[in-house]
């Protein structure tokens, strides 16, 4: 044997050798297995189809064989832990033989988390009701909310002073302020609506039904949709009757009115008679009446200085305070000279 193949044979066996004299000793320490610090794997067997995992100075480590879809995933801290991929209710993981399948469990399945950052700029779109949003994209600040179904939310306009929702039964409320009907006074405010009743005292209402009332007159009035009809509500009222037909008036000691309803009741009396100088003779009525012939007259009439033995008779004028007297119910015309009157009571309808 060659000595150089000794020596090798020698070194593999551990054997310490020595050369020639001159050479000196050399010692050779191999270990079975050869661990990670001379190089080796520290392990005489590694899983077969295994992954290695590093372990420091000890023995490489091997996992087990990876089953379908298992995956090695770190933590940090050590060797990655041997897993799979979670699935959850939308997602499903279908593992394979060296394959993975990630598919969503259906259509309307979603892969957002528990919560979604809305202030996020890349949100965008605008959200519909059907999911949960308004489907608009600007509200009117002040304004009222409306539902539209599936439809978007609208806004009325801001509510100006005394304006409320009013309903109709069918769509959504019309914006509105109340309306003041007949002896009702309505005053809008910011945030307010003060209602009250109107007074009646020194009215005189001409709408259909309203109500009036005079203290001065002592008269309560009921409009009938034109006029202030009155009724009487303790006195007369006192009117100045005014005469043509004469060069001396008559004087009026007493001349008095009442109104009911439509019917005017006047009663008056001179304590002198008035000097003719015409054969007509008219008066003015305290209340405009409604039409020709439409009053009734009692009393007693002087004609020429001397008193007659038949009623005077009273005839009034369309829609006029003027009323022409005659001597008697013939409509008899007076005498142009002399003292002339007519006393008495007059009862009419009013304009």
């Amino acid at each position: 044997m060659r000595k150089t193949t000794l020596w090798a044979l020698l070194l593999n066996l551990g054997f310490c050798v020595f050369a020639a004299a001159d050479i000196k000793p050399i010692g050779v320490g191999i270990s079975n297995p050869v661990i990670v610090g001379q190089g080796g794997t520290g392990a005489t067997s590694l899983t077969d189809g295994g992954i290695l995992f590093g372990n420091g100075v000890a023995a490489i480590g091997a996992t087990d064989v990876l089953t379908n879809g298992q995956l090695l995933i770190g933590d940090g801290t050590e060797e990655p832990a041997v897993a799979t991929l979670t699935g959850n209710a939308a997602v499903a993981v279908t593992n394979g033989a060296g394959s993975i399948t990630l598919s969503l469990v259906s259509s309307s399945a979603t892969l957002l988390g528990n919560s979604v950052n809305l202030a996020n700029a890349e949100v965008t779109g605008t959200l519909p009701v059907a999911n949960g949003g308004t489907g608009a994209t600007s509200l009117t600040d002040g304004g009222v909310l409306f539902g539209g179904g599936t439809g978007a939310v609208t806004a009325s306009a801001v509510l100006t002073n005394g304006q409320l929702l009013i309903g109709d039964g069918t769509t959504a409320p019309t914006v509105a302020a109340l309306t003041a009907g007949a002896g009702v006074t309505i005053t809008n405010g910011a945030g307010s609506i003060t209602v009250a009743a109107n007074s009646l005292e020194n009215s005189t209402p001409t709408a259909n039904g309203a109500i009036g009332y005079s203290q001065t007159n002592k008269r309560l009035g009921i409009g009938d949709g034109t006029n202030s009809q009155q009724i009487i509500m303790g006195i007369w009222d006192s009117w100045t009757p005014a005469f043509a037909g004469f060069s001396a008036n008559p004087t009026v000691s007493f001349s008095r009115y009442a109104r009911i309803g439509n019917t005017i009741v006047a009663a008056f009396l001179f304590s002198g008679n008035g000097t003719s100088n015409a054969t007509t003779y008219t008066m003015t009525l305290p209340v405009a009446a409604r039409s020709a012939t439409s009053g009734i007259m009692m009393g007693a009439a002087t004609n020429n200085g001397s008193a007659t033995t038949t009623p005077c008779r009273m005839d009034s004028r369309d829609a006029s305070t003027t009323a022409d007297l005659y001597l008697d119910s013939g409509a008899t015309a007076w005498t142009a000279t002399g003292g002339k009157g007519c006393v008495g009571m007059i009862v009419y309808e009013a304009n």
